[in-house]
């Protein structure tokens, strides 16, 4: 067999996508001195890119080599020296397809997307400004000796160029951050005038920040002249850079950066490593940066898991020395002393208390518990009749399951078909939601999504062969930026005032975008999505339905965002073994940013 054979075999074979194969046969075909252990070293890396993880640790190559049925990887000191001494593998500066450093292999782009974006908040973190007016302070945050965490966000962002603020549901991170920029802003020297600008990673979390920052700035007590310098458009990360739907490249970059003083990105930990370079990249050298997610949500769907990185494995906020004798000097808090090397501990808060759910309720203590991989804690919980009014357990077999998701249907889906205005329907969609962890399979999104939308055609009299009809909700799988529609959108089919049928997306409270279901980009029904494509969702009500087998994607991680997209109450369908392998598995990608923020 040639060197490309038996890679090509893996693929015929299904173990290996072609994409793989793709990448080896370039680098065959275009470096004269690639050996086989070139080839699958590229296949590995590839690998591990399309798992989410950023590079490859050396360790793990001889294992993985054998998993995929290639035995003539050398082991030990001989791979470590025939990867040094490899025409395709090189160091930093070198234009080789792999970089090597730290005993983990790289595509090159991804080695210096890592360092650019560690490099460039290095950078910002050495930016401080000690002159914070307290009197400001305590007139948006009010006077307390107890520790008041996001006041303490506050001065954080004021002093620091860079801010990351990680606190779960309903710990007030965006009216955290509309008090920061009121605080900002009444901070200016003079009368120049801040630029700020608001985004996120979807449409619809972009739509969800907008409005959260229009309701918060209307119940400021501030003067006109300062509230109206606080936006309230948030934009998608792709809009705000000005990404190409084509060419894929940003408008802005190093050499056309943004033209902002204070830019905030919310729901952070949805954020993957090439978005984050690409901000960092454009972000002009002045510019205060404000991170806001959840560190213990879902990654990114891409690879990397930077907003984790970059709360550094805190649990709680914690600053290194001489911060933490500032802190207490200034707003007399105790808070506790950082011991480790991490460089951005500094820079760190972390939100403590859930204004949506307190300390006794189901969905917070089940969190809690998820969070800390306690599964007997959880089943524990979950038994319990205390939490039977927010947080409910059922274990059903793959035989009920479909006469229980007709029921689902019976009492959401055709309700929503019936309503009687748009308003009403969308008021309906965001009641409740179904959450699934897997796309395939019985509990999977495809096939729920097959069978309730069967049941309700039979119920309302409409053709199988039917593929748009009335209450149809819609997600969108792919971007239109000239309608400034988003993959993971929410459209619903609904008939205009002519009784044509169009779809509609909620823009902000009783505001919708329509499109015609021609120009609708394409999309998958959503009478149920899965947990990824939630975040940055609320729902009043969550069914969350757990594979009947263990799989990857089922994470402690995954258990959590899912059931903290409900707003009220939770039912998980699934058994016990099933949520206590899910809670104790975690989510752990590999990449090198965090190694690179330690001093």
């Amino acid at each position: 067999m040639n060197n490309l054979s038996s890679i090509k075999k893996l693929v015929s074979e299904n173990r290996l996508d072609y994409s793989h194969y793709a990448l080896a046969r370039f680098i065959d075909d275009t470096i004269i001195n690639s050996t086989e252990l070139c080839l699958w070293l590229s296949v590995l890396v590839n690998i591990e890119l399309s798992h989410g993880n950023v590079c490859l640790e050396i360790s793990s190559v001889n294992r993985k080599c054998r998993e995929l049925g290639w035995t003539e990887c050398p082991e030990g000191d001989d791979l470590l020296q025939k990867i040094n001494s490899s025409e395709v593998v090189g160091r930093e500066n070198q234009q080789k397809p792999l970089i090597l450093e730290n005993k983990k292999l790289y595509l090159n782009r991804y080695y210096h997307n890592e360092k650019n974006i560690s490099d460039r908040l290095l950078t910002m973190s050495k930016v401080n400004e000690s002159e914070i007016s307290l009197i400001l302070l305590d007139s948006l945050f009010g006077k307390s000796k107890q520790l008041d965490y996001q006041k303490l966000a506050a001065v954080i962002s004021s002093r620091h160029q860079l801010s990351i603020i990680s606190g779960g549901p309903g710990t007030g991170k965006t009216w955290t951050v509309s008090k920061i920029l009121a605080l900002l802003i009444q901070q200016q020297k003079g009368n120049q005038k801040l630029d700020i600008k608001l985004a996120a990673p979807t449409g619809k979390a972009a739509a969800r920040l907008s409005e959260s920052i229009l309701k918060l700035r209307g119940a400021m007590q501030l003067d006109n002249a300062i509230l109206n310098q606080i936006p309230v458009e948030a934009v998608t990360l792709h809009r705000l850079l000005g990404i190409h739907r084509f060419t894929h490249r940003p408008r802005h970059h190093k050499n056309n950066v943004l033209a902002c003083d204070v830019l905030v990105l919310d729901e952070a930990s949805m954020i993957d490593q090439q978005m984050m370079a690409a901000i960092c990249c454009a972000l002009p050298p002045h510019s205060k940066l404000i991170l806001l997610g959840d560190k213990d949500q879902l990654s990114s769907v891409e690879a990397g898991s930077v907003f984790a990185d970059l709360c550094g494995g805190l649990i709680q906020t914690e600053f290194n020395k001489d911060q933490r004798n500032w802190v207490s000097q200034v707003l007399d808090y105790d808070v506790p002393v950082h011991h480790s090397k991490y460089v951005l501990a500094d820079h760190v808060v972390v939100l403590q208390k859930s204004h949506r759910f307190d300390e006794f309720s189901g969905i917070g203590l089940l969190a809690k518990s998820i969070n800390l991989g306690e599964s007997k804690s959880c089943i524990k919980q979950l038994k319990s009749t205390d939490l039977f009014s927010t947080i409910s357990w059922r274990q059903p077999t793959e035989k009920e399951l479909p006469a229980m998701l007709k029921k689902q249907a019976e009492k959401t889906y055709i309700p929503m078909m019936n309503a009687d205005s748009l308003q009403q329907v969308f008021k309906l969609f965001h009641q409740y939601q179904i959450l699934s962890a897997v796309w395939n399979g019985p509990t999977g999104v495809d096939t729920i999504n097959g069978q309730i939308e069967t049941y309700v055609k039979v119920q309302q009299g409409i053709d199988n062969e039917s593929q748009f009809y009335q209450g149809k909700p819609l997600m969108m799988t792919s971007n239109v930026y000239q309608y400034d529609i988003h993959n993971g959108d929410i459209g619903i089919i609904w008939p205009d005032e002519q009784g044509q049928l169009k779809v509609f997306f909620e823009l902000s409270a009783g505001e919708y975008r329509s499109l015609s279901l021609s120009q609708c980009p394409e999309n998958k029904t959503a009478y149920v999505m899965t947990v990824h494509k939630s975040q940055g969702s609320e729902f009043n009500h969550i069914l969350l339905i757990l594979p009947y087998s263990e799989t990857a994607v089922s994470t402690r991680e995954l258990f959590y965002t899912g059931i903290t997209r409900a707003a009220d109450s939770v039912e998980i369908w699934g058994s016990e073994s099933i949520i206590q392998s899910t809670i104790k598995k975690k989510t752990l990608r590999v990449s090198g940013l965090l190694d690179r923020l330690i001093n």
